[in-house]
């Protein structure tokens, strides 16, 4: 780990870090404890700073959504010549992944987090979050050598189809953009982003990716979760729930999700 700034540092005091990496993200997580509270310390390297993976954009937002939405509490950020630093209080609630639901549970509970999501007025928003802004951060990892390399053996045969290269991607996404309609949109659904608390209320995690964004982002990620970690049949249920499924939008934000 790089020397950390003078502002985390005395915030930290000496506790000790815990390496918390989860999922694909470039940032580096660690959790520390201090006068008995948990605490999360995020590190992100300045080369993503100016897209959904800045440690400093995500902090803004959940500075933003404070009282709108329950969302992590920050209590430090900072920025020194190599890294975006953000230390936020551990919610009081546990992941949706690590707790046991049917079908019909789950559905209900991504209701109520969709409900909640788009009920946020977007026109003071200031965080853009569309196709045109993923776009133009999706070009950037690619000519940054930033995206992994594909794994044949381990695709969505469905999402990616002909396509041969993350160049070839790119190029269909920019040739088939369509009309948005805009929503708040948190942008990077899981199992693991939204968590309940023992009153059964939604707290949302990793919202690097929120803003303003066409309101078929979260319902695809929404369907791709149930479908993945629940049933084919939940998912189904769910797009059968909202007034309108668009299954061009839904494999659009999937293939667009592949650049990110």
């Amino acid at each position: 780990m790089p020397p950390l700034p003078s502002a985390i540092l005395q915030f930290i005091n000496n506790n000790p870090l815990v390496a918390n990496k989860i999922g694909q993200s470039p940032s580096d997580v660690y959790s520390f404890s201090k006068n008995g509270e948990l605490f999360y310390l995020k590190m992100t390297a300045l080369i993503y700073s100016n897209t959904t993976y800045s440690t400093l954009r995500e902090a803004q937002i959940l500075n933003w959504l404070a009282g709108k939405l329950n969302v992590p509490e920050v209590v430090c950020i900072s920025k020194d010549h190599e890294n975006e630093y953000m230390i936020t209080k551990a919610v009081d609630a546990t992941a949706i992944a690590n707790l046991k639901f049917d079908g019909k549970e789950l559905i209900s509970i991504y209701q109520n987090t969709l409900q909640q999501l788009q009920s946020i007025a977007i026109q003071d928003c200031p965080f853009l979050s569309n196709i045109d802004y993923r776009l133009q951060e999706s070009q950037f990892f690619i000519d940054h050598d930033l995206l992994d390399d594909i794994d044949r053996d381990d695709i969505d045969v469905h999402v990616w189809g002909k396509f041969q290269s993350q160049v070839q991607l790119i190029e269909y996404l920019n040739q088939n953009k369509f009309p948005e309609d805009f929503v708040f949109s948190h942008g990077d659904i899981t199992d693991s982003n939204i968590f309940l608390n023992n009153k059964d209320e939604i707290f949302f995690l990793d919202v690097g990716r929120a803003g303003i964004a066409d309101q078929f982002v979260d319902i695809t990620f929404i369907e791709r979760c149930l479908r993945e970690d629940c049933s084919n049949e939940a998912a189904l249920l769910f797009l059968q729930s909202i007034p309108q499924d668009h299954a061009f939008k839904r494999d659009y934000f999937l293939k667009l999700d592949e650049l990110n």
